[in-house]
């Protein structure tokens, strides 16, 4: 489930995007989840979002004279090998990206790529991305995703589902639940089998007797919930995170896997983290980076 390498090249480049541009605080595709406690352990879904946007990124790096302080209606670059794209952008009246067609360069013209269709519910909430592909004449359907929302905006259930030639069809879906502070408590991801709803994985957070919140990562293997890995993540009396530790499960028993912390100066800087690995019993370190402020 996890990508170590991919995480990273996918992090670095999302935030040079994010830093260099700032075009709009709304995701041009899926959203991505913003909970620095879920960085440490990505799902399968939040590398899939994180990789649409990892797409775009790696296209975007060589583009040149972008006013980051304006509305983007269009975009024009050259992607790594040269090649010249396109993307161009529609808005509603909130800021909202309802519209994005990508060109590529077909050799001696822009040619129509894709475009995404999203939809916004009054409070701003994304509800709906449409995406389509270009077929040479016409856009032709590709996928669907649809999400639905509590009254606090919590999202509720995400649906994706793609298009057959004349419907669309289900294809996986995410279930989520919160507790009365309005904070993730569980999410359950099933596929659909083409008549009903399987179980895939599941993640819950639970409290532990420190007050750390403790991440339960599970697969279904048929038949039962079988453990797969858990975090728990501990934070300092100023609400700064301060460590996670990362187990797996060997069958019987949860075993470490690795360790992250972090220090902060009196103001609640961060000036170090280190990152170690379970080896023969003990904490063995791996990396650590410090900062002078």
């Amino acid at each position: 489930m996890k990508n170590t390498m991919l995480q990273s090249k996918i992090l670095l480049l999302a935030m040079l995007l994010l830093f260099t541009f700032q075009i709009t605080a709304n995701a041009k595709s899926r959203r991505t989840k913003t909970n620095v406690e879920q960085n440490t352990n990505f799902s399968s879904k939040t590398l899939e979002k994180l990789q649409n946007e990892y797409n775009v990124a790696e296209e975007m790096l060589n583009i040149q004279n972008v006013n980051a302080t304006e509305v983007v209606d269009s975009v024009v670059g050259l992607d790594l090998f040269g090649n010249k794209f396109k993307y161009m952008y529609q808005y509603d009246d909130r800021g909202n990206i309802i519209s994005e067609i990508s060109q590529d360069w077909d050799g001696s013209k822009l040619e129509n790529n894709r475009r995404t269709t999203n939809e916004f519910n009054s409070d701003g909430k994304q509800t709906l991305e449409i995406r389509e592909r270009w077929d040479g004449s016409a856009w032709v359907n590709y996928s669907k995703f649809t999400e639905s929302y509590n009254e606090n905006d919590n999202s509720l259930e995400e649906l994706d589902q793609d298009w057959d030639g004349t419907q669309w069809v289900n294809s996986s879906r995410w279930i989520s639940s919160y507790n009365s502070e309005g904070k993730k408590i569980s999410e359950l991801a099933e596929d659909w089998d083409g008549s009903a709803w399987i179980p895939d994985y599941r993640e819950t957070r639970s409290s532990g007797d420190d007050g750390s919140n403790v991440y339960l990562s599970e697969s279904w293997d048929g038949s039962a919930w079988v453990n797969d890995s858990r975090n728990t993540i501990k934070y300092n009396a100023n609400n700064n995170f301060e460590s996670n530790i990362e187990e797996t499960w060997d069958g019987t028993a949860w075993v470490n896997l690795e360790r992250t912390t972090f220090t902060y100066d009196e103001s609640g800087r961060n000036t170090s983290v280190r990152g170690e690995i379970w080896e023969n019993e003990n904490w063995v370190n791996e990396y650590q980076y410090s900062y002078t402020l």
